[in-house]
């Protein structure tokens, strides 16, 4: 089931995962107050999020495919969606239970069905402080450029500038500031606050995750590689790979293990 209500002007969009019976009752409970989309499963909620902002996400852990425990992980994983909020709904009202839910990385967790209130409390103050967080990051847009956008499209503009010229080594912060319209100060405070990373440090980890996968796809040579992501310097490459990853770029081609899968589902997703 695919809810898809026409756009709502100045209400905050939630991704709601999770079968059409409950599906069903989150619309009941916030289609007044939010814009919601519902979607079947995880990978459905991967996909909407590659081209939707939301604010929160609410994920049942049953959900087929790719349940909830496995899409909040995924999420948490991924440099551009680990900020957003995500609550688990579990049908399982043990202690096992909701730890399974943190250690999965969830923001917080719900025994469903539950007292709707308590759920519409819980969403309404989570969105609401993420809200004061971005409006202090946003003065307002009399400063221009980014600064009144919210950190998942300041995320998702920074990303795609950054991926258009991967393949110049010449490409710095200053040039990401200037596409954004951020000075250079204005552009290490949100991206510092939305990643915890500086805008080099953003840069860079877009160029490695590149990195990673065209080598897990071993179709281009190690040198090939380090040129396209934007490296002049096979030396500095090889440095700035192992100083991310742990391992040397052959190495990693090499190497199986969960870890780097996860890394790859990231830069997929």
């Amino acid at each position: 089931m695919k809810h898809m209500p026409e756009k709502k002007l100045n209400k905050r969009l939630l991704l709601a995962v999770s079968d059409d019976s409950l599906a069903l009752s989150l619309v009941d409970l916030f289609d007044e107050e939010y814009e919601l989309i519902c979607v079947s499963n995880g990978q459905e909620a991967m996909e909407r999020l590659k081209t939707e902002a939301v604010s929160l996400i609410i994920a049942s852990v049953s959900v087929p495919l790719m349940d909830g425990y496995m899409l909040c992980k995924a999420l948490k994983a991924n440099l551009f969606t680990a900020h957003v909020p995500v609550v688990l709904l579990t049908t399982r009202n043990t202690v096992q239970s909701g730890l399974d839910c943190l250690e999965a990385g969830a923001d917080d967790y719900i025994c469903w069905p539950s007292d709707e209130r308590l759920l519409q409390l819980k969403i309404r103050n989570m969105v609401h402080s993420r809200r004061w967080v971005a409006e202090l990051m946003n003065p307002g847009p009399e400063e221009g450029g980014m600064l009144h956008y919210s950190n998942e499209v300041l995320i998702k503009r920074a990303t795609n500038d950054v991926e258009e010229n991967l393949s110049n080594c010449g490409y710095t912060a200053s040039d990401l500031g200037r596409a954004l319209g951020l000075s250079r100060m204005q552009l290490y405070r949100k991206l510092k606050s939305a990643t915890g990373q500086s805008a080099n440090e953003f840069i860079r980890s877009i160029r490695m995750r590149r990195a990673a996968l065209l080598l897990y796809q071993q179709q281009l040579t190690i040198a090939e590689i380090t040129y396209k992501v934007g490296f002049s310097d096979l030396s500095y490459f090889r440095k700035c790979f192992k100083a991310t990853f742990g391992v040397n770029p052959s190495e990693y081609v090499q190497r199986e293990s969960s870890v780097f899968e996860e890394e790859i589902i990231a830069m997929r997703a």
